[in-house]
């Protein structure tokens, strides 16, 4: 029930006390918990079949995305992800070592891992339906009705369903007892109103091309007619009911615009990555250097409001954090995963092909997305099951001895860090979002109690920053400096430290502070030459500075890049017309 418990509570960690209630304990759970696990199945010996791209591409891919965290901008984040991601070092590690253990109990942890997927994703189906019903306690309030569930993001939302929906129907096919038929059912019928309503194309792309794949591969399980039609005519309702979001797929303007905008900022960072890209950005380190290379049109487009750290393809992502050779090993393990799901697909047992078509349709849709941190551990269990059901012929040395030891105890280690640093993590989330209901003085102290809780978290830091407002300008500086000292190169922290210098100096007509100002909005403005605020806050420095030349053209440049926007407008009517302009 290890297995089972993990998964499940991936789905169910939830902490409604919380700011962010979709995160700190979800995390904390997977994280502890996997180690844990990890640990406990390292001790016992088991003789593992493990194919060779197996071995070959984890090894590859831990040491290449170790590489690139020790040389990246951000080491910290780099080895245990960033508090919004999660998906460091530790976090692939966990992914590898959670497959390996799952590949040696595959006979004895297959049918739990099953029903763990059909309770999840049934708790995901009721969720969004409380959600499409209105009921504020569950609501998440995303565009066009879209539903996140207990994910908090429609996108993440999809692919879980799209990874576990068909184990549900693999537990229909398989059933021997009506109840049991039923009960996977449900879960089924729920599932997809969890696929439909997350409104995730790239999921619903994913499961329809893992469909087709299952269809080519000939399946012929044993099972009767009834549940098959049943579940097929839903099918098709779904489909139905997703058609008028499937149809934005045609739409050049719309979602494949978007992605291919996005893959072509990715593919310039790579062309800038260290030693030709074979060395990359390191994990969680592309929200850094994205500022250099987004295009003019990008930026038109799309805006800079949001802080992107994620180029929404898996192999291209991989490929900024790791380089070439950490994406070649992880599209060595993504092929391999899904030679083993369609090898799975042509036996005829339902419940391999529920859990080979739940892969398919989440490596799909992931090169629409990314890697998630709250899901593909979830992922690599399976692969992992289906490796041990259909191993091949050659068994690799169990890890006993010393070896096995020395690796469960640094699993254990990590597995009680993780722990009491999770327990902190979500003491601190619920100071903030206790701090946000009361008044300023209560905020702040509240605040800085989250950041003595995880000092090591930039999140903490800069939200305490923004409840320490009525305390001053020179309070905020002071929460944001730690937060740099944590992470001197996080873009949201630097644009949070330029905007307070810049009101510090408008607050005290300090030539001094306004130099410092000025000098911190430069080399804002030189590491992200294309972001509209940063632009615009520079020459509004120049202008009180008297630079009013200099400041039109920066004030120009934000215009441009942000033609939507009215505060850039503004403050360049105001220097031209101080030139003399305005007429």
């Amino acid at each position: 029930m290890r297995f089972a418990s993990l998964i499940f509570f991936a789905f169910v960690a939830v902490d409604p006390w919380g700011w962010d209630r979709f995160g700190p304990l979800r995390f904390a759970v997977l994280s502890a918990l996997g180690f844990g696990i990890v640990a406990a199945t390292l001790r016992e010996r088991d003789e593992r079949r493990l194919p060779f791209w197996f071995v070959a591409g984890w090894t590859a891919l831990l040491v290449t995305l170790a590489t690139s965290a020790a040389f990246s901008a951000d080491r910290w984040h780099g080895l245990v992800g960033t508090p919004d991601r999660h998906f460091g070092w530790l976090t692939w590690t966990l992914c590898g070592l959670l497959a390996l253990v799952a590949s040696g109990r595959a006979r004895s942890i297959r049918a739990p891992v099953v029903w763990s997927l059909a309770a999840g994703v049934a708790v995901a189906g009721l969720w969004t339906v409380a959600e499409r019903a209105g009921v504020d306690a569950v609501a998440t309030g995303f565009a066009d009705g879209r539903a996140g569930g207990p994910f908090g993001q429609p996108a993440y939302l999809g692919a879980a369903a799209a990874l576990a929906l068909p184990a549900a129907v693999g537990v229909v096919l398989h059933a021997e007892r009506r109840t049991t038929a039923l009960a996977g059912a449900v879960a089924a019928l729920l599932g997809l109103g969890a696929l439909v309503g997350s409104g995730s194309r790239g999921a619903m792309v994913g499961v329809f091309v893992a469909a087709v794949i299952a269809g080519a591969a000939r399946i012929r399980p044993s099972t009767p007619r009834r549940p098959v039609i049943f579940l097929g005519l839903t099918g098709l309702a779904s489909l139905a009911l997703a058609g008028p979001r499937l149809a934005t797929l045609l739409d050049a303007n719309g979602v494949v615009a978007g992605r291919i905008d996005e893959w072509q900022v990715g593919l310039r960072a790579m062309s800038g990555a260290p030693a030709l890209g074979l060395v990359g950005w390191g994990p969680e380190s592309y929200r850094i250097v994205f500022g250099e290379f987004v295009d003019d049109q990008y930026v038109i487009d799309h805006g800079r409001r949001a802080i992107t750290d994620r180029s929404h393809n898996g192999l291209l992502d991989v490929a900024l954090a790791g380089g070439w050779i950490a994406a070649a090993a992880y599209a060595a393990l993504s092929l391999g995963a899904g030679w083993v799901a369609w090898r799975c697909l042509r036996t005829g047992d339902a419940i391999d092909v529920g859990l080979g078509v739940g892969v398919i349709a989440y490596l799909v849709q992931q090169q629409f997305l990314f890697p998630l941190a709250e899901v593909d551990p979830i992922l690599w269990i399976v692969v992992g099951v289906l490796i041990g059901r259909h191993p091949p012929e050659v068994p690799v040395t169990p890890l006993g001895g010393r070896a096995g030891t020395a690796l469960a105890v640094m699993a254990g280690t990590t597995a009680l860090i993780a722990a009491v640093a999770g327990i902190a993590d979500v003491a601190a989330d619920r100071q903030i979002a206790s701090a946000i209901n009361r008044d300023e003085p209560a905020s702040s102290e509240r605040g800085d109690r989250a950041r003595s809780l995880r000092p090591d978290s930039i999140r903490y830091h800069f939200v305490a920053a923004r409840l320490s407002a009525s305390n001053g300008v020179d309070a905020q500086l002071e929460r944001v400096t730690d937060g740099l000292a944590r992470s001197g190169s996080d873009p949201a922290l630097r644009a949070e430290e330029a905007r307070l210098l810049l009101d510090r100096a408008r607050e005290t007509d300090d030539p001094q502070d306004l130099d410092v100002a000025t000098t911190a909005l430069v080399e804002r403005a030189r590491v992200d030459p294309r972001h509209p605020e940063t632009l615009m806050q520079l020459g509004i420095a120049l202008a009180l500075d008297g630079q009013l030349d200099d400041a039109r053209i920066q004030l120009q440049r934000a215009v441009a890049l942000a033609p939507g926007e009215r505060e850039p407008r503004q403050n360049l009517a105001e220097v031209e017309r101080l030139l003399g302009l305005d007429g």
